[in-house]
């Protein structure tokens, strides 16, 4: 059954994404997380993410201590968080961050090109 009313959110990315994975045949398995079942995968989803189980404690204790705003472990949570994203895309071909000047009148600004000599 699909929800008729008004929706509220503004970024609705995540819930189009489980809509396309339940089109494509997951199985949701639970509602508080949300849970589902796809391709004999399970996907959780927390603090706005979906992820993919077993998540590693270290990284669920990173997002916790984000969230919970504590600045005294800011930079360590965020490492841990960069640490496992380095992880999750070292299959995929990098990516390099690159400055240009955007034109003559422009401050530098900062870009992400796909690093195309796939090293």
């Amino acid at each position: 059954m699909r929800y008729q009313g008004t929706d509220r959110r503004q970024c609705t990315a995540l819930r189009n994404h489980i809509d396309a994975l339940l089109a494509d045949g997951a199985s949701l398995i639970g509602r508080d997380p949300v849970r589902l079942v796809y391709k004999k995968q399970t996907l959780t989803v927390q603090h706005g993410m979906l992820l993919s189980e077993p998540t590693p404690s270290e990284l669920i204790d990173a997002l916790n201590l984000l969230t919970e705003g504590e600045d005294s472990a800011r930079a360590a949570a965020i490492e841990t968080c960069l640490r496992y994203l380095d992880s999750a895309l070292a299959p995929y071909p990098p990516f390099r961050y690159r400055t240009h000047e955007l034109n003559e009148n422009a401050a530098v600004s900062g870009s992400i090109f796909l690093d195309r000599e796939w090293q």
